[in-house]
């Protein structure tokens, strides 16, 4: 190993765990009075600064730092206290010093950012050395005995004080505690640290994560009593429940399997059990004290044990302790000889235990812990002399108590029990997500309002549980996790991936080799040592991702030795190791699940399944979670999962480029931006939140699908029979609908939540108070995991004839859940002894609900009143309702319960029905408005309704047709059309020739021309749709519009001679092709969608041969219908792969491989297997399981005849006013023509249309879903409504730019200028094409693709010519997210290569200034 410096190469060497560390303890503060000591736990936050106890905080400041190539170049003399550090640099503590300028940040998955040579590590180890100088009191140093606390600092380090060695530590993510009370000075202090960025531990510390460096957590001095100190404690909290006659106690060993079993079985037939079922329970406590003289010192020893109920009022003082114990000396386990040179400097240990049960102390029972209802009360430790203990704080002399010791108590048990997980005695359902620590500034080093932050964000979010991933949190955490009420997996710092990357050699594990056993057990048992009294904390984990062996073994037996109250998590070696107590894959896909399900209905498993990471949400992703979550409730053995993961690591970097000289713009970086390799480019943005912590779509989505509260339609009972069209079953006209109203609350009752209700109609409040919502009367009260029928205040007929007054073609009942804040929000608390309070009555069913008793509420600490829990759309049935009149003929009425507003009128003071803020995006418009007689017999009523709002402040308009010709067109109340001569003309136009024929050539375009309103040019050689170009100048207001010509002679020569201005900057042309995702690009061997699709040229598809150009009618008929009655043009073409560009020979769209460019591999346990439901099998990373053989073979099928060839039919229709209909059939049956490997189905992008706007074209409304983002397999949150957004917000900005931004389920849309004058767009689907996907966006297809950041974007925004690009798809395949490295899409979110129709309907218009 050598010696470099005095110093034995502990780093290469994995038997060296330490030297001189203390062992590991739960939290200690070491408060000197009573008071002290409650209210650090009553703190709204940073108690560790209102309420430092005997901590003396060295960090959060700035220490003298120098970074060193290697160990080797640091001076001999840096540890002495005369060596000179006035050259060097100043950092912040706590802090990583790759985030501060200093080396390389390295990202990578689970490739080793050092060679794989254990326990070696490269002799350039970048070294990074601290100096700090403190002062200290002599009042501070009198009769105390000081240690010093490194709460975590990567990878290994050495210390010094004052000159002298401290220790040494290794394990980045746990405290390393080392005896300083002989090194300490009174006056200034000087200490010293040295560490090394790798050792052998970074072999075991392989996490998915930025490799940064330094001191990232908190260092700061405990000062305890010297005499004697309490050095650790433990606490359980045995709880017996009615059920099953058998005391939980803390050591695991439980009583009677038979009792078990039974216990089991009768909660699968669905009694109740939980805390109405608790008959009693224990809180045992056992603290060992340790002295630095003899045992005569333990023996005049005693510790009193106080439990407190905290507010944060003020603290009273109990007269009495709950109990009071004399220590037992001379117990050799209580006392740390680490360090010590002999049996009389090591000291001595004692121990007292406490078993208190809590019926007598309390007078009751207590409350229990859980995150729905956190329950937590304050445990106070005295320790002190028995000389003379008095009755109050006021008579305990200065010389008698010792110290105070603290920490929040929860009563609570979980437990494995016939194939489900169960906490104090009730089944629970996991709303979980994987959380790293990061901060994308200070990377490791993170805040406590970091925490707070991520906590009231998962609550608000529906969350109940958290992986802390994948190692030991910040103590910190766990304790906002047990305030707040979170699930706490606790993991230990292990993970092993890049030993065995696709799980084929797991003997090359460490966890099989003896020489690291040690390393790994210290790990675990430490783990346990700190965290062991954390209430939130209820499974602890062996690690991620280490293989599977006797050290997993080894570790597990330990656990549950030493706490039976929590199962034990290991993923490793298949998920159903003899190491783990819950069945727990990552990314297992819906029929592997399913089967697991099978295999405990079968009795072969009798152990829940957990998804320890499941959803991979990176980029945009995160689609299918909704069928996960209707499979999680079908079963009850699938007890939920962790979504990968929580927030985007990305970090802060600085660029220049586009910037004026001397200044930067920041961005966020990813693998390989800081020229680190290997690295795993943007894998490291997997997060539900971009790294700011702003949400992502996918967060809304996981909220409604994990939703507590969930409605569905409900049969009628009795009545005057089901309406057979009704399309509801059983649901009668002339009843009250009614609801079902499921509650997923494990604890809670619905008691705590205010449900609404409202109609909307056509995406609109059908009533006009408080955005349409009324509260629900009576307000249910629902038991947990139970449900109930509500009836709505109207019947299925006063709804249709809502409907029908709104001329509606569409309806909903949306439902929502508000939170009152009257229970569950953090966990009131009680006093001991005080009498608790009536049970409350559930409604409609006479049973007591004795789940919840209330507390003080004046502690909402994550959700104001009013916090939307759950929001829900029931869709009404279609029916065949009456034709519907014109608009304005709408009329108020009342049915029922329900005030209905028409959205038309028939008077000026009519005005749309009162929307929410939400939705709030159509002001009062006038009747008296006019649209053409096409418009308003084509477009949808709500859509002109749109439209009409567009024109409420161009007076020039009202009364006139839109076209500005100065005949009438159609006037909205349904007046008659005069009679005139045909509007439209046909001309032909050949290329580079200005003039006008009326004899068509091959090749020719087709020119449409009304008499002074528009001119529709239809290319000869594509096809499509070229220009539309509006006259402004004729019967309305002239301006100057920005935008113009376009590139396109046709289009240019229409505006010379119409003087108009053009709507279309690019043609309207089919589109195949997206911005590829994160996802799109997941697989390898050529079988992600991605590389299928550039195999395929899809990006580069280009017209092949004639374009058929057929005039089916080349004027308007001569009648008083001439509006009508349009010009009919049919096109026929095909489209080809055009050539690849010469840098890239399998097409544009890949330029290089590797992540972020290229395809993306990876493997886990549970995801090699064939899936049915996405018609695709999951691959590995360096492999291709997928082919059933090497990688060779599934590239020489993929290699076949790989460009296919789509064609293409169109029918368009142009009417004298504007409007454009389209008749679209695509045969892509031949777009993907490869042979794939079995398991893999072929999909296309989209299926649809894509154009571009002017840029003055910056506002959308719309018709569907949203307001955020959404695709066809994650839409669940986003619901139909009426939304409008500035173009701009329109783009979500993900780290590494994609396809992004689309609405699904559009009806309708109108694209305009927010203000002056200019072109506008509106478009619908029509026929039977059903909604549309519809994207609209600053950013083109290409741009998105071609971009590695979304500061690219921006420079594009700022230096080129804005324009608004539109896609508008018939077809759109989903974004998936059951993982990122394999086909993920589910088959019904596919678009097949086959044979399409869908149709459109343009309106193109003008706004006058």
């Amino acid at each position: 190993m050598g010696v470099i410096n005095g110093l034995r190469c502990e780093w290469e060497d994995p038997s060296v765990l330490q030297i001189n560390k203390l062992k590991t303890h739960a939290p200690l503060r070491s408060h000197s009075t009573f008071p002290s000591a409650v209210r650090y736990f009553a703190a709204k936050k940073n108690p560790r600064e209102q309420y430092q106890g005997g901590l003396i905080r060295l960090s959060n400041c700035k220490w003298k730092f120098k970074l060193f190539q290697n160990p080797f170049e640091v001076p001999g003399t840096f540890s002495d206290t005369e060596f000179d550090t006035s050259s060097w640099d100043e950092i912040s503590v706590p802090g990583n010093w790759e985030c501060a300028g200093y080396g390389t940040p390295i990202y990578t998955n689970f490739v080793y950012p050092i060679p794989l040579d254990p326990p070696f590590v490269p002799p350039d180890n970048p070294t990074g050395c601290y100096v700090h100088t403190f002062d200290v009191d002599a009042a501070v140093m009198e009769g105390t005995r000081a240690t010093l606390v490194f709460d975590g600092v990567d990878s290994c380090f050495h210390c010094w004080l004052n000159g002298q060695f401290v220790g040494f530590s290794k394990d980045s993510r746990l405290p390393a505690e080392f005896e300083v009370t002989q090194l300490l000075r009174v006056g200034t202090n000087r200490l010293a640290v040295q560490v090394m960025r790798w050792s052998d531990a970074t072999y075991l510390e392989d996490q998915d994560m930025w490799r940064l460096s330094g001191i990232h957590r908190h260092v700061h001095l405990l000062l305890k009593p010297q005499r004697a100190w309490i050095a650790d404690y433990s606490v359980r909290t045995p709880l017996l429940f009615a059920e099953n006659a058998t005391l939980r106690r803390g050591n695991g060993i439980s009583g009677q399997l038979e009792g078990q079993k039974e216990h089991a079985l009768r909660r699968g037939q669905g009694k109740k059990c939980g805390q109405g079922d608790l008959v009693s329970a224990h809180l045992e406590v056992e603290v060992h004290v340790e002295a630095s003289n003899s045992l005569q010192s333990l023996q005049d020893m005693e510790v009193a044990l106080f439990v407190m109920t905290t507010t944060r009022t003020a603290v009273q003082e109990p007269a009495v302790p709950v109990s009071v114990m004399t220590l037992v000396p001379g117990r050799w386990y209580a006392r740390d000889t680490s360090g010590s040179k002999g049996n009389v400097e090591a000291g001595v240990g004692g121990v007292a235990k406490f078993n208190i049960d809590t019926a007598i102390v309390f007078g009751g029972l207590p409350k229990l812990w859980s995150a729905e209802d956190p329950h937590l009360y304050t445990l106070v430790l005295e320790l002190r002399c028995k000389q003379g203990f008095g009755s109050t704080q006021s008579e305990h002399s200065a010389s008698q108590v010792q110290e105070f010791e603290s920490c929040q108590l929860g009563f609570r048990h979980t437990e494995v029990s016939g194939g489900r997980l169960f906490h104090n005695g009730r089944p629970i359902m996991l709303r979980g997500v994987n959380r790293h620590e990061f901060d994308p500034r200070t990377g490791k080093a993170i805040q406590e309002e970091d925490m707070i932050t991520d906590i009231v964000a998962m609550k608000r979010a529906g969350f109940n549980a958290v992986r802390c991933s994948h190692y030991p949190n910040h103590d910190r955490w766990y304790e906002l996790c047990s305030m707040m009420g979170l699930y706490v997996i606790d993991e230990a710092n292990f993970e092993t991936h890049g030993f065995d990357p696709t799980f084929v050699n797991n003997d090359a594990n460490p966890a099989c080799q003896p020489e690291w056993l040690a390393a790994i057990l210290d790990r675990g048992v430490r783990m346990h040592a700190r965290d062991k009294n954390q209430p939130c904390i209820i499974i602890w984990s062996l690690g991620n991702e280490t293989g599977y062996g006797p050290a997993h073994d080894a570790l597990a037996a330990y656990l549950r030795h030493k706490d039976g109250t929590r199962p034990i998590h290991h993923e490793g070696g298949g998920s159903r190791t003899a190491a783990t107590d819950l069945v727990c894959p990552m990314y297992a896909r819906l029929p592997q699940l399913k089967a697991l399900a099978s295999l405990v209905d079968l009795g072969e498993e009798d152990r829940p399944i957990m998804l320890c990471e499941y959803a991979h949400s990176m980029g945009n992703s995160t689609g299918n979670l909704a069928e996960y979550w209707t499979l999680f409730k079908s079963h009850p053995s699938l007890i939920g999962g962790f979504i990968w993961d929580w927030v985007d690591q990305s970090l802060v970097k600085k660029t220049s480029q586009g910037m004026p000289e001397g200044q930067e713009r920041e961005f966020w970086a990813y693998g390989g931006d800081f020229g680190d390799a290997p690295n795993d480019a943007q894998f490291c943005c997997n997060g539900l939140l971009f790294p700011d912590r702003a949400p992502k779509p996918a967060l809304l989505e996981a909220k409604s699908v994990m939703a507590c509260l969930e409605f569905l339609w409900a049969s009628a009972q009795g009545g005057a029979g089901p309406a057979p069209s009704s399309g509801l079953p059983g649901m009668s006209w002339d009843q009250k609908m009614r609801l079902r109203v499921l509650n997923h609350y494990d604890f809670l009752s619905s008691s705590h939540l205010e449900l609404q209700w409202r109609l909307l109609v056509d995406g609109l409040p059908a009533q006009d108070n408080l955005g349409g919502w009324t509260a629900l009367k009576p307000n249910p009260n629902i038991l947990p995991r139970g449900a109930a029928d509500v009836l709505l205040p109207f019947t299925l007929m006063d709804v249709m004839g809502a409907v029908r007054n709104l001329q509606g073609s569409e309806a909903f009942i949306e439902m929502r859940a508000l939170w009152e804040g009257s229970e569950g929000l953090n966990g009131g608390f009680e006093e001991p002894g005080s009498p608790l309070p009536p049970p409350l009555q559930q409604q409609d069913q006479g049973k007591q609900d004795v789940s919840h008793l209330p507390g003080d509420t004046s502690l909402h600490l994550w959700a104001p009143k009013g916090h939307i829990v759950s929001e829900q759309q029931l869709r009404l049935p279609s029916l065949t309702l009456p034709a519907r009149g014109l608009p304005g003929q709408g009329s108020k009425e009342k049915k029922g319960a329900l005030s209905l507003t028409s959205h038309g009128g028939s008077g000026a003071e009519s005005v749309l029905g009162a929307i929410s803020s939400t939705c709030n995006i159509l002001e009062a418009v006038s009747a008296t408005e006019v649209l053409p007689v096409s418009a308003t017999e084509v477009l949808p009523v709500s859509m002109l309704q749109a439209l009409m709002s567009a024109f409420r402040s161009v007076p020039s308009l009202r009364g006139n047709p839109v076209g500005g010709d100065g005949n009438k067109v159609a006037h909205v109340t349904g007046k008659e059309v005069s009679k005139r001569e045909p509007a439209l003309t046909i001309s032909y136009l050949s290329a580079g020739s200005k003039t006008h024929t009326s004899t068509h050539k091959p090749g020719d375009d087709v020119v449409v021309q009304g008499s002074g309103a528009q001119c529709v040019v239809i290319s000869g050689k594509t096809g499509c749709i070229t220009s539309i170009v509006l006259n402004h100048r004729n019967g309305a207001q002239t301006a100057e519009v920005p935008g113009g010509a376009t590139s396109d002679l046709t289009g240019t020569v229409c505006q010379e001679e119409t003087g108009g201005v053009e709507v279309l900057e690019q043609p309207l042309h089919p589109c195949f092709w997206r911005a590829l995702t994160d996802n799109d690009r997941g697989g390898s061997g050529g079988t992600s969608y991605a590389a299928r699709w550039c195999s395929a040229g899809l990006d580069r598809l280009e017209v092949s041969g004639d374009v058929e150009v057929t005039v089916v009618k080349s004027r308007a008929e001569e009648d008083s219908r001439a509006d009508v009655n349009p010009v009919i043009i049919f096109c026929a073409w095909t489209l080809k792969p055009g050539q690849p560009p010469p840098s890239s020979p399998e097409g544009a769209a890949e330029p290089a491989s590797g992540a972020g460019v290229g395809e993306m591999g990876g493997s886990h346990w549970f995801a090699r297997d064939a899936n049915s439901d996405t018609g695709d099998a999951t691959t590995d990373e360096g492999g291709d399981d997928l082919c059933s053989g090497d990688a060779s073979e599934c590239k020489e099928v993929l290699s076949g005849q790989t460009e296919g060839y789509v064609h293409v039919e169109v029918e368009y229709r142009v009417y004298f006013s504007g409007l454009i209909g389209m008749d679209w059939r695509v045969d892509a049956s031949r777009s993907l023509p490869s042979l794939l490997p079995s398991g893999l189905q072929k999909s296309l992008p989209r299926v649809g249309l894509s154009t571009a706007l002017p840029g003055s074209v910056d506002m959308v409304t719309w018709y569907g879903h949203g307001p955020h983002e959404s695709y066809p397999d994650r839409q669940t949150s986003a619901l139909v409504r009426q939304y409008s957004k500035r173009v701009k917000d329109m783009h979500v900005p993900y780290v590494y730019p994609q396809e992004s931004g689309g609405r699904a389920g559009v009806r309708w849309a109108v694209l305009q200028p927010s203000c002056g004058a200019g072109p506008g767009l509106a478009f619908c689907t029509s026929g039977s094409s059903g909604p549309m996907q519809m994207n609209v966006n600053r950013f083109s297809t290409q741009q998105l693709h071609e971009a590695r950041h979304d500061y690219e974007l921006e420079l594009l925004e700022e230096k080129a010519k804005q324009l608004t690009y539109l896609n508008l798809d018939h077809k759109h395949m989903g974004v998936g997210g059951d993982d990122s490295w394999s086909p993920s899409v589910h088959a019904q979110y596919l678009v097949p290569p086959a044979v399409y129709s869908f149709s459109f309907t343009l309106y193109p218009f003008f706004l006058p200034g």
